[in-house]
Parts: C-alpha cells; structure tokens; sequence
C-alpha cells in the first residue's frame, strides 16, 4: 500500500485538491473490490504498509511522520472483512527504522506480524513473502515466481517438510503466476507475484523514475480454494491509466 506515499493508498480524509485525482480513484477501486468480495476466511496483508521516512526522496510523500502512515495503513486494512488477519513484514527499507511499524500496525489489528506465513485450507497449503526476485524482461517476469516454486521443493526436500502447493510473493508490484507439475503424484504447485497498491504515475519521484518493468499492475489477490483443495488465484487490476507523454519536442523551424 505504501501508505503516506503521495502515489499510495490514501484513505479519503487525506485527500485535497492537489491529489484527489489520481488517489480518489484508488481508493474507491479498493472500498468497491472489498464490498463486493465480501467476507474472507483469512486476509494476508504481504508488506509495506507504509512507505517510511523515504531518506533518498523525501519530497515523494503525502504524510512524512510514520504514525500518520500507520494510522492510515491501519484504517485501510481494517476495511477488509476478515475472520483472521496476518502482517507480513516488507521491506526493510520502507517499515523498518528504529523498530518495525509493520507491527505497530499489526498491533492496532490484534493480529500477527511475521517474516512468512504458512496456512492451510481444506489440505491445500499456502506459504507467503514479501520479498521476491524481479525481472525487467517483459517475458521473463515470471520466471522468478518459478524459482520459488523450485526452492521450495528443494528447501522441503532437504529439510524434510510438506511443500506449499500455492506460493504468494509481493515486492515487484506486477502480477504474474506460473504452475508446475511437481513429483511423483503429479501434485501441482503454483506461484505468484501479486499487485501492489500504489500507483506509478502521475507525480515523478525517485520510485516513478527507476521503473523500466513494462509490466506494472495495480490491484489485489484473492485466492479461492474449494472443498477438495483446488486453490483459484485471481487477481484483481485497477484500470491503471500511465501519464507516459509520447510527444516530441521540435528543436527545428519549419521553413
């Protein structure tokens, strides 16, 4: 979500007139998808809840003093109609400075915080991170959700543990999914990389300047798992409009 980020989700008492055009739209992309998903088992919140004190672009946000942004981060959670909540921990950079506010938030939630989680519904088996490899190659961008699906096999087999059947990763703000046929029993096993909750555009800041990925995907995940274990991963994309000018400036005179 990257709350306090003037491209982040930003609960409507924030907004003004210098803003409300692109973070009013976002919002009510995120209040319309919750109201109609409805109630969920279980919502895992997969890092970066706020975007931090930003020491290399301060100017790129909204609110600077981070309990604003965790008060926002936990308004915009708290929305989802949830039986059982999680935190996952983000990155470094944006949540942790003198301590965590990813638990602050989670606190404020009364539920956990954690580095991954790992659940099970009607025998399928899930397992999340924030943290995931990228790719800036348009058709490559699943590859590192591939990965994951081969380290997990790896890991499970040295380690001597079940391996998860779906894998939900965050970090790369782009949605992407592979599936494998795994092992002996032909189990299939499937990852993903889900949207994020922050826009790439209009306004131009450090983040806005380092993005080559062609692909950038603003939105949600919901995964639906039915009696037998079968898991649907569905994500869930605004209509993500770029500010990407295509003019050209005429250094010349036409005669």
């Amino acid at each position: 979500m990257h709350c306090g980020h003037l491209l982040g989700l930003t609960p409507p008492q924030y907004h003004d007139d210098t803003n409300r055009d692109w973070l009013g739209p976002l919002w009510q992309f995120y209040d319309a998808t919750l109201s109609q998903i409805g109630k969920v088992d279980a919502h895992v919140f997969d890092g970066d809840a706020i975007d931090g004190h930003q020491e290399k672009d301060p100017s790129a946000l909204l609110k600077p003093m981070v309990n604003v942004q965790t008060d926002m981060a936990e308004e915009a959670i708290r929305l989802v109609r949830a039986r059982k909540r999680y935190v996952i921990r983000g990155t470094g950079y944006h949540t942790d400075m003198q301590c965590s506010y990813e638990q602050y938030v989670a606190d404020a939630l009364n539920c956990d915080c954690l580095d991954e989680l790992r659940i099970e519904a009607n025998g399928c088996r899930l397992h999340f991170r924030h943290v995931v490899g990228r790719s800036d190659t348009p058709y490559g961008q699943g590859t590192p959700a591939l990965k994951e699906i081969i380290n997990e096999m790896l890991a499970a087999d040295i380690e001597d543990y079940d391996a998860a059947d779906v894998l939900g990763r965050a970090h790369v703000h782009y949605a992407t999914g592979v599936w494998a046929a795994t092992g002996k029993d032909g189990a299939i096993r499937q990852a993903y990389t889900g949207a994020g909750l922050q826009l790439r555009g209009p306004t131009q800041s450090a983040f806005t300047r380092k993005l080559r990925t062609w692909m950038y995907h603003v939105g949600m995940t919901l995964i639906e798992i039915d009696t037998t274990g079968d898991a649907v991963v569905r994500p869930i994309i605004f209509p993500l409009k770029l500010y990407a000018p295509k003019e050209y400036e005429c250094l010349t005179e036409s005669s």
